[in-house]
């Protein structure tokens, strides 16, 4: 059994896309909870009181540090897909058309990350929720 499909190991690859994420989560999400003038005025843009700064930032926040911890980076990697549909759809309706590849990007690497990290995620709310069926984590899953 080769190491890249060992149940519990993954590719070093995954493992940067991984930091990458989490490091870009948390500048973003850093950068709006301290209302840099950027942000207050994009969000003013897009007709968004205040306060979703401090809701978006700290969902990044909180996604970018779940994301570090393999346990949790496939709810990090969920709670950032939820925010980056969120960012598509914002720019869709304030017909920003080529600002909506970049969270649809981020979106297909979270939904990446999110299924690397699945069996961890699993493996902790199987003994937690012991009905619950753990995913099967065979080679070439």
């Amino acid at each position: 059994m080769n190491e890249v499909n060992t149940p519990g190991k993954h590719r070093s690859s995954t493992r940067v896309l991984t930091g990458f994420l989490a490091l870009l989560f948390l500048a973003a999400g850093a950068a709006k909870v301290a209302h840099l003038s950027m942000m207050v005025e994009n969000y003013a843009r897009w007709g968004y009181p205040d306060v979703m700064l401090y809701i978006v930032g700290g969902a990044e926040l909180l996604g970018a540090l779940m994301l570090l911890l393999p346990r949790a980076a496939s709810y990090g990697s969920g709670l950032l897909g939820l925010v980056m549909v969120g960012a598509v759809a914002t720019h869709l309706m304030a017909n920003e058309l080529p600002m909506v590849v970049v969270p649809a990007v981020l979106f297909l690497a979270l939904t990446l990350t999110g299924w690397v990290w699945r069996c961890e995620a699993f493996d902790t709310m199987w003994k937690v929720v012991p009905w619950m069926q753990p995913p099967t984590c065979e080679e070439g899953v």
